[in-house]
């Protein structure tokens, strides 16, 4: 069960730089071509495909050592639903999910479900809870963190709200590994938390800034203008992270 033990995250980025490197060295992605987009296989099970599509939007934009190595996140839930990163409109709509979910879960009196999602996004970032499971060479998620996810869904379907816990997740995950892949394509991580830190804990520190705010039952937020706002954040030359004390603050659990 998530506790506030859940709260301690790991600055190792040896993570981060094997899952760079595989994808440079071992995964030998197609798609060379702008006229037309591969789409490559990254793991697939009975609920969703994961696939990086090459080349994304801002591949080759700069030439030489500044290069910039880019991809397409793209998730496929039950053959049918798709969450795919290529351009700054459906990022938008990637915004607005989470909170819609907050927005819905909080006015149905769930709110600690919500905190407990943005608190497994917080440690995906990290890429605490994941691992390198035998047979695969990417890594996934450990047992108790699938369990956790289960828990939360279980919750969203008892409100018959349409969001795939899994689905998102995965999808942040590779969103997270393809900015690893542009922004540290040398693997020095000089600046640990550019790429993948600074990309996935901006989709939490918005939502967690806003539940400072009182909200009573029947209350509807202005979503349109919430997430306005988060994407302008997004696009900003520097995006909106919480620094490590306030985030932990506003995850605590058995506080809020």
């Amino acid at each position: 069960m998530i506790t506030n033990e859940y709260l301690k995250p790991m600055i190792s980025v040896d993570k981060r730089r094997k899952r760079v490197n595989y994808a440079i060295n071992e995964l030998k992605l197609k798609g060379d071509s702008f006229e037309k987009q591969e789409k490559n296989l990254i793991y697939k099970d009975d609920d969703m495909a994961l696939y990086m599509g090459k080349p994304g939007k801002d591949d080759g934009k700069r030439k030489g050592k500044n290069k910039i190595h880019d991809l397409t996140p793209i998730v496929i839930i039950n053959n049918s639903e798709k969450l795919i990163y290529n351009e700054g409109d459906t990022f938008k709509i990637i915004w607005s999910k989470i909170y819609e979910l907050d927005n819905e879960l909080s006015l149905k009196g769930e709110d600690k479900a919500i905190r407990k999602l943005y608190l497994l996004i917080y440690r995906l970032a990290y890429m605490v809870d994941f691992e390198c499971h035998e047979g695969s060479k990417i890594f996934l998620p450990s047992e108790e963190f699938k369990n956790e996810v289960i828990g939360i869904q279980k919750v969203i379907d008892k409100h018959r709200i349409n969001f795939n816990v899994k689905g998102y997740l995965a999808f942040l995950d590779l969103l997270g590994w393809n900015e690893d892949y542009k922004y540290q394509y040398d693997t020095t991580f000089s600046n640990r938390y550019k790429g993948r830190l600074n990309c996935i804990l901006c989709m939490i520190s918005v939502p967690l800034k806003l539940k400072n705010l009182k909200i009573k039952k029947g209350t509807i937020i202005n979503l349109d203008s919430i997430i306005d706002m988060c994407y302008t954040f997004s696009m900003s030359r520097g995006i909106y992270v919480l620094d490590k004390a306030d985030m932990i603050n506003l995850l605590d659990l058995e506080d809020n």
